[in-house]
């Protein structure tokens, strides 16, 4: 009986995921990585890990103004990410209709959503509907295909208590979370419901900020209360003076 002995060449190691790769492999083929420890790769230089920084509220004079020329596409390119109007290019045209002055659009995302209450009378199942992030609300539009009229569901920020965004294969998803209930927001764009999703937070967060600090304005209208009533105390004005002046300190908060 005659034997071969065989040489087996060690298997080198992905420096990423520790996975063992072909003596060959120029990428793992677990992590998908440069094999930057395996001898043939040796010369080769890594390719540097670049994390994306998460969207950030800056550039609002840049907002307010897209916003005032109802310039979608350009909030859109402002958070880094293509306009995406398929089917929804019937809300996009009426977005600037439905918002208050001085409202300011941070984020827009386009996605299925299940018909409501108020829905028009001739949309069956669900349809596809744009949600604007604004300074305010989250502001959900869907336009009827065979009239004019439009179905909002409107979200004001404090009634929101977190938005998450999830990616699958092909699509992805926002989540609203208002305590009562969820709207989901589905079939959307990958990369635009993370950006979303951040900039919703981040706005959520700036609220709760605000709403737990009370403003300079009011402290020093509530001293000037104050002052008013040691006066009033001493005998300085008479009781129907401090009624009107309190009167119109209050009416300024």
């Amino acid at each position: 009986m005659k034997f071969t002995l065989i040489w087996k060449q060690p298997m080198p190691l992905c420096e990423y995921c520790a996975e063992p790769n072909s003596p060959l492999a120029s990428y793992c083929i677990r992590c998908g990585k440069g094999m930057a420890s395996n001898p043939a790769q040796q010369n080769r230089q890594p390719t540097p890990h670049i994390l994306k920084e998460k969207p950030s509220m800056n550039n609002m004079e840049k907002r307010k103004e897209l916003t005032q020329k109802r310039n979608w596409s350009g909030i859109f390119e402002l958070n880094g990410v293509k306009i995406d109007s398929f089917g929804t290019k019937k809300e996009l045209s009426v977005l600037g209709d439905y918002l208050q002055k001085d409202e300011v659009v941070f984020a827009l995302v386009s996605g299925v959503m299940s018909q409501s209450v108020t829905s028009n009378d001739f949309d069956f199942g669900a349809n596809t509907w744009i949600a604007a992030l604004t300074s305010e609300r989250v502001l959900c539009l869907d336009h009827a295909m065979m009239s004019s009229s439009v179905d909002t569901q409107s979200i004001r920020l404090n009634r929101i208590q977190g938005v998450s965004a999830s990616q699958g294969w092909i699509f992805g998803k926002v989540t609203i979370d208002i305590g009562a209930r969820l709207i989901v927001i589905d079939n959307c764009e990958k990369s635009h419901v993370k950006i979303f999703a951040d900039l919703a937070n981040q706005l959520i967060r700036q609220k709760d900020d605000e709403a737990a600090s009370p403003s300079v304005s009011n402290l020093s209208i509530a001293d000037e209360i104050s002052k008013l009533n040691d006066l009033y105390i001493k005998g300085v004005f008479t009781a129907d003076e401090f009624s009107k002046a309190k009167a119109k300190l209050i009416d300024k908060l």
